[in-house]
């Protein structure tokens, strides 16, 4: 310990040596700012341990294996640097921290209780006290402005090295001895540990001023200290720590020689004018855009005397700002082309509604906890659940209803059974996790006879790997896909589709489409487009970074929140920078024009009944119809009346060639036509939209499998009386 101090030391010295040789040599081109700093930091660690063994060293477990653990501490220390130039400087801290951990791991076992043998589970830990003081010889760069960037090395020792270790029976509910369920309980001190340790540092920080000169500073920072070695003799153990934290720092200044840099920040000298004259008005070198103009205001003292121009009052603060935006907005048509008048009508029809119920219930990696987005209901809601409260909802907020309407039809159904197969990913930590499959369909299972009271032997539940027909686990959406729940019956009324007599809306538009336009001088770190109408939010359209070109707002998914009077809409975007600055541009307005059933009818207009049905389940890349969408058919097919228009549209998902998809929605359009009408004594109008147009949200699993799909709408005449 006595030898490791002398070389931490002696490395200080030579680091102070160093430092001093260096800064003489380069102190002719230091500006007269600061000449040497010092202060003080502290801050919260967050460690991760790294290791790979059975048990310390003399210290009795029957773990199979410990890998990793995490906790956290806190650090502190002080710091003193030397400025060699504007960007580069050298730095020197000492601290202190704590590098505690929990190291644990769970090793499946089986159990005798009651002659039987019963599978359970044994939790090792490993909770470690530990403390190091260590030294930072660091390089510290200055790209731009007071943002700093740090790199360098730990050298460390240490102070506290304990640990406490027992072992817990965690499934079942049993005790080993003395009615306990621990065993193995010790303490004591971490053997065989290295004299020292070195670590790789990273850091950035950020100084903020405390006073008019900038001699106090307050500097957030993080660091990342990376262990190079093993802290232990005999064993695979290695410490990796993040740091966040503060710095208060105090700057000495002092004379020199001004760089290049200060003297262009410095005015220059007036030109011979007669006297008395008042000083000039500073005039700087900028172009500003804003909105849809662009100002420019050039020169120097040397050349102009005197610079003015007009700038709308409502644009003064964002030239001060440096930060200004405008947007506008056009309608878009079914086949894509814009229209600059954005007045939009939306009809009511009557309508049937038929959609399709997607048999897979999705999870997130790794977990088996039923996603939020799918509904589920209280005992007393299942008493007053009916398919009927669906009606108005769109496919999706339909679909996420899967797991109550399957509960309701097996209610409904006493005879009837379902089978829950689940599945995972197949890739990392899920890959060969069957047990991960089956708690998944364990969720599902323990959903509908807990809460809908449905018999559990009507109810069978099967785990494997990647689903039977799995999407490509080559892409990311494809390995989300096979995060599920497969849910079969071989009963049809268990899994037909949803059908309600709706209420319909139409839009003369397909949707909205905006064009923001944006100027900052320190980039973009947000921007938001707010669509209100009578004081209440619509939709909202947001980002970060710079927004593309355009934002399309496709209205035909979302219905539902249309207004159904003719107030205007209004629309604005907000925008913030990097540093925090904002800017809002003046609302705009979209005039919506409701046509209701009911002002129809009291007119006696001819009006037409639409009816809209969707197929889904096609197997990827394929036209052919499925066994389930074969049924879905015939029951459009019987509801295709004399003098009806029918149209059916094939739509894809993401995945894939954009051509590739336009052709295959298109193939499988005419496919359903020629069921539908084999005899050709009605021709359908068919079209195929491939991916050009999302009609549900491909950044959701059920959102891409549902776009793979056809929607056949059927206009049929309507006179009311």
């Amino acid at each position: 310990m006595v030898f490791g101090l002398r070389k931490i030391l002696l490395l200080n010295l030579l680091l102070v040596i160093s430092t001093y040789h260096l800064y003489s040599q380069s102190n002719e081109n230091v500006s007269p700012n600061v000449i040497w700093y010092s202060g003080g930091s502290g801050g919260l660690n967050n460690n991760i341990h790294n290791v790979d063994f059975q048990q310390l060293p003399g210290v009795a477990n029957c773990c199979e294996k410990f890998e990793s653990g995490d906790g956290f501490g806190f650090s502190g220390g002080f710091l003193f640097g030397l400025p060699l130039s504007n960007s580069f400087g050298l730095e020197l801290r000492t601290d202190f921290q704590t590098n505690n951990a929990l190291i644990q791991s769970i090793e499946p076992a089986i159990f005798g209780i009651g002659g039987e043998p019963v599978d359970g589970e044994i939790e090792h830990s490993l909770d470690i006290k530990m403390s190091t003081i260590g030294i930072q010889p660091l390089l510290k760069i200055n790209p731009f402005g007071q943002f700093n960037i740090y790199l360098g090395s730990r050298i460390s020792l240490f102070m506290q090295n304990d640990f406490y270790q027992k072992e817990t029976i965690i499934k079942p509910a049993i005790e080993f001895l003395d009615d306990d369920n621990t065993r193995n309980d010790t303490s004591g001190i971490v053997e065989d540990l290295r004299g020292m340790n070195y670590s790789i540092t990273g850091g950035i920080s950020y100084n903020i001023p405390l006073n008019s000169t900038g001699s106090v500073m307050l500097s957030p920072e993080i660091f990342i200290d990376y262990g190079l070695n093993s802290i232990m003799n005999n064993i695979s153990w290695n410490i990796y720590t993040v740091r966040a934290g503060l710095s208060l720092i105090y700057n000495l200044y002092g004379s020199g020689k001004m760089d290049n840099r200060e003297l262009e920040l410095m005015p220059p000298p007036y030109p011979d004018l007669p006297l008395p004259i008042e000083p000039l008005p500073p005039v700087r070198s900028k172009k500003y855009e804003v909105s849809e103009s662009l100002i420019e205001v050039t020169g120097s003292l040397k050349d102009v005397l005197y610079a003015s121009f007009e700038v709308p009052p409502e644009k003064a603060e964002a030239i001060e700002t440096g930060l200004a935006a405008s947007v506008r907005a056009v309608t878009l048509d079914d086949r894509g082309f814009e229209n600059p008048d954005p007045n939009i009508e939306v009809e009511e029809f009557l309508s049937t509604n038929m959609r399709p119920i997607l048999n897979y219930i999705f999870f997130e990696a790794n977990s088996f906890e039923i996603p939020e987005r799918y509904k589920k209901l209280s005992e007393f809601g299942t008493n007053i659940f009916l398919e009927e409260d669906l009606t108005n909802l769109s496919t999706l907020p339909t679909y996420y209803q899967i797991l109550n309407i399957i509960g309701l039809r097996m209610t409904d159904n006493s005879e009837s059974k379902i089978t829950l197969i689940g599945c995972n990913n197949g890739r990392n930590s899920e890959n060969n996790s069957i047990r991960l499959s089956q708690k998944r369909a364990e969720s599902i299972s323990n959903y509908l006879t807990s809460t809908w009271g449905i018999a559990p032997q009507r109810i069978q539940t099967l785990a494997r790997n990647l689903p039977e027909m799995p999407s490509r686990s080559n892409e990311s959406d494809g390995v989300e896909e096979n995060q599920r729940v497969e849910i079969y019956s071989d009963d049809w009324d268990m899994m037909k589709p949803v059908i309600t007599q709706d209420t319909i809306r139409k839009v003369s538009t397909k949707g909205i489409r905006f064009y923001p336009k944006i100027y900052s001088e320190r980039g973009v770190n947000s921007w938001q487009i707010d669509i209100n109408h009578g004081g209440y939010a619509l939709k909202t359209l947001k980002g970060t970074s710079a927004p593309p070109l355009n934002v399309d707002w496709s209205l035909n998914t979302e219905m539902e929140y249309l207004p159904q009077s003719s107030e205007q809409v209004e629309f604005y975007m907000s925008v913030r920078d990097i540093m925090g600055a904002e800017f809002q541009t003046n609302s705009e307005t979209i005039r919506f024009k409701p046509i209701t059933i009911v002002d129809k009818k009291t007119k006696g207009t001819d009006d037409i009944r639409i009816d809209r049905y969707s197929l889904i389940l096609f197997e990827y890349a394929q036209s052919e119809l499925s066994t389930g969408n074969e049924k879905i058919a015939k029951i459009i097919k019987d509801r295709i009346g004399h003098g009806s228009k029918v149209l059916i549209t094939g739509y894809t998902d993401r995945f894939g060639d954009e051509d590739f998809n336009r052709q295959l929605s298109e193939a499988r359009a005419k496919t359903l036509a020629k069921v539908l009408m084999p005899d050709a004594s009605q021709i359908p109008f068919t079209r195929g939209m491939g991916e050009t147009f999302e009609i549900f949200d491909n950044d959701l699993p059920e959102g891409r499998f549902y776009s793979r799909t056809v929607v056949v709408e059927v206009e049929s005449p309507l006179k009311w009386k």
